[in-house]
């Protein structure tokens, strides 16, 4: 879902439903930066086409999907960032407001994830070439 944003600025707004595995699932009581680890992870195996464990000397990184949502740097061009080594990434990941921790196995929790800027066409286009399995959980 395209969200409204000042001209100029895009947002897409997606949902994610994830079920537990058949062991079930239990998440610390803020979900957040398990979901994103599990985020991170999965794209990076769909998106990453040099298969390398770090992003820093990799010859395809300025073209790589994963290097612009997880490791973004400043555009070269950019007065304003110039002097920044890293800005924001591309994306919120917004857990479910619920306490619940433990999942039985097949039960589904969802989540946002909000994109913005050049991010938007990358995500969706990577998870539609793959089922989006994570270790942990199966997207459906």
């Amino acid at each position: 879902m395209q969200l409204a944003c000042p001209a100029g600025f895009t947002l897409a707004s997606y949902q994610v439903v994830i079920a537990a595995g058949p062991r079930g699932l239990v998440l610390p009581p803020y979900k957040g930066s398990t979901l994103r680890g599990g985020f991170a992870g999965t794209f990076r195996r769909l998106a990453c086409a040099a298969r390398q464990d770090d992003c820093r000397g990799c010859s395809l990184k300025d073209a790589c999907p994963y290097h612009v949502v997880f490791e973004t740097s400043p555009p070269p061009v950019s007065q304003a960032l110039r002097n920044l080594a890293d800005i924001p990434r591309p994306f919120v990941l917004e857990p479910p407001p619920e306490d619940k921790t433990d999942y039985t196995p097949g039960e589904c929790l969802a989540f946002n994830l909000i994109l913005t800027g050049q991010a938007i066409p990358l995500v969706p286009s990577s998870a539609a070439r793959s089922t989006l399995e994570w270790s942990w959980l199966q997207c459906r």
